[in-house]
C-alpha cells in the first residue's frame, strides 16, 4: 500500500527539473511525511480491527450508552458511589435543617419538561417544581450535579456543604449544584416558589436525611 502511494505521489513530481531545487526538496519532504504517517503494518491494522471488534458498542457509543453502563466507564464515573455516603444526616454545616424549615416535597409532581441523552450517554432531565412557603428540600446530593433556576416567587435560600451560612438566589437567576456536595434548597418566603431543575443521571438525586420516604406530597400536608 505504501509503495502504491509512493508511486502515485512521485508521478506528480516534475521530470524536466525545471522547478527550483527547494521546490523539489519540499515535495520530497511531503512524500516522506506521508509515508511515515501511513507506516502501520498489516499486522498492526489487523490487531487494531480485532480490538475494535471485541468492544461492546454500549461501552463507547454515546447513542447506545445507557445510564447503568455510563457509571461503569472510568470517564463517566461520578466522584462517589450512587448511594448516600452518610446516612441519617440532620445537620448541614452545623445547622439543624429542620430548625430552618420543615422538609417537604414539591406541591405536585408536574410533567417532565424535557428528557434526553447527552453525548456521554447520561440521561438529562428538566423538571418544573413548585415549593410552598416556609418549606425546604431534604438534605441531599446530586451524583452528576445539576442546576436550578428560580422562575418566580421568593428567592431560593440554598445551604451548601462547605459554604458558611446560606446563599439567596432571586427570581430570574440560576444556581449550580456541584456533584457530591450535600445541599438543601428552601423557600423561606410567603409565596409559592416556581423553579426549574436540570439534573443529569438516572439516579439524579440521592436523599440523605431520615424521614424523607414518609414525607407526603400536597399543599400544606406537612403542616396539618
Amino acid at each position: 500500500m505504501r509503495l502504491q502511494l509512493f508511486e502515485k505521489i512521485t508521478k506528480q513530481l516534475p521530470t524536466n527539473h525545471t522547478q527550483p531545487p527547494f521546490i523539489i526538496m519540499l515535495k520530497s519532504y511531503v512524500i516522506i511525511s506521508i509515508l511515515a504517517l501511513t507506516s502501520t503494518t498489516r499486522a498492526e491494522e489487523a490487531g487494531l480491527r480485532s480490538s475494535l471488534d471485541d468492544l461492546d458498542e454500549s461501552e463507547w457509543s454515546g447513542d447506545e450508552l445507557s445510564n447503568e453502563n455510563a457509571v461503569k466507564c472510568d470517564w463517566l464515573k461520578p466522584p462517589f458511589d450512587l448511594q448516600c455516603p452518610e446516612e441519617g444526616l440532620t445537620k448541614l454545616n452545623g445547622i439543624v435543617m429542620e430548625d430552618v424549615a420543615p422538609m417537604t416535597r414539591y406541591i405536585e409532581a408536574l410533567p417532565i419538561m424535557l428528557n434526553y441523552t447527552d453525548h456521554n450517554g447520561l440521561l438529562v432531565t428538566t423538571y418544573q417544581g413548585i415549593r410552598e412557603p416556609q418549606s425546604r428540600m431534604a438534605i441531599h446530593m446530586h451524583p452528576f450535579g445539576g442546576q436550578t433556576c428560580v422562575i418566580s416567587g421568593p428567592p431560593a435560600t440554598v445551604f451548601l456543604e462547605g459554604v458558611p451560612g446560606s446563599t439567596e438566589y432571586p427570581a430570574g437567576t440560576c444556581y449550580y449544584m456541584p456533584p457530591g456536595k450535600f445541599m438543601v434548597s428552601s423557600n423561606l418566603g410567603d409565596e409559592d416558589q416556581n423553579t426549574i431543575d436540570i439534573l443529569a443521571g438516572k439516579a439524579s438525586t440521592v436523599v440523605c436525611e431520615p424521614g424523607w420516604a414518609d414525607v407526603c406530597r400536597g399543599r400544606g400536608c406537612r403542616f396539618n
